[in-house]
């Protein structure tokens, strides 16, 4: 069997994925609190981890091999300035368009500093990037991070060996909306859900057949249930108020029951209140 970098080609232990895992956690969170004099130096890091460690690239390749078009997301009116960010609905084509803006980045082919002017057009270059990086890139890192999490927990955890096919991220703990419906992103989200279903069923099903939570967890897990399904169905969901039921969740059940409410839960709302949580965890 052939080597790489010092790890075995194609067959990982749990702690060579795990370490790896932590640094690619790592880069992220560098780019997510960068500053105008670090960012560009972060993004590249980013790129030459992915690049070179065989098990962050076998987790990585996947989205750089979705085809992105920018000048689809791009919209410009005139040309010149770029008039809205149209991002694609789907998670895994937004997480494969901040990869493939890096990496241009990193190869020169894009200035972030000219990109950013023509979107947000703020005197202050530092204030281009930082917007871009809060309003655009953040959200799909975050839910990278939420993914990377899901994989640790399904595929690697008290495992003795993992074949490089469980790092495949496409479709993997992703968070969609119900067809024929906008994803919004960040602060702007204004996504109306109607959820015709119970979605509170849904999720104790699930949390009933999580392992060692007692009927007292399961029964507080449910009163947050329904706390959840109630503000979803409003017109405009609480932000503030859908983190604050993430973290209580997490506080019962941990990951296991987070990702049962995230499962039956398709609104990108709640979606980015359960990673914005697992992000505060690591």
């Amino acid at each position: 069997m052939s080597t790489k970098g010092g790890f075995i080609v194609g067959n990982y232990t749990e702690r060579e994925v795990k370490v790896s895992i932590r640094r690619l956690n790592a880069a992220i969170e560098d780019i997510i609190s960068a500053s105008y004099v670090t960012y560009k130096a972060n993004i590249e890091y980013f790129v030459e981890l992915s690049r070179s460690n065989p098990i962050i690239e076998s987790i990585v390749e996947p989205f750089r091999n979705i085809d992105i078009n920018f000048e689809e997301i791009h919209i410009s009116y005139n040309g010149h300035w770029i008039n809205e960010v149209r991002l694609p609905s789907s998670m895994d084509h937004r997480i494969a368009y901040i990869i493939k803006v890096f990496d241009a980045v990193s190869e020169k082919q894009i200035s972030l500093v000219d990109f950013t002017l023509k979107i947000y057009k703020h005197k202050r270059l530092a204030d281009n990037i930082r917007e871009y990086l809060n309003d655009i890139a953040v959200p799909q890192l975050k839910e990278l991070l939420y993914m990377l999490n899901d994989l640790l927990e399904d595929e690697v955890q008290g495992k003795e060996s993992i074949p490089e096919a469980a790092f495949h991220l496409i479709n993997h703990g992703t968070i969609h909306a119900s067809q024929g419906s906008n994803i919004g992103l960040g602060k702007d989200i204004q996504q109306t859900a109607n959820y015709n279903n119970n979605i509170t069923n849904e999720i104790m099903e699930k949390i009933r057949n999580i392992e060692g939570l007692s009927e007292e967890k399961i029964n507080e897990i449910e009163v947050l249930a329904n706390e959840v399904q109630e503000e979803i169905n409003n017109s405009e969901p609480s932000p503030g108020k859908l983190k604050k039921l993430a973290t209580k969740v997490y506080e019962i059940g941990e990951t296991a029951a987070l990702k049962a409410f995230t499962t039956a839960v398709s609104d990108p709302r709640w979606g980015q209140a359960a990673a914005e949580t697992l992000m505060g965890m690591y």
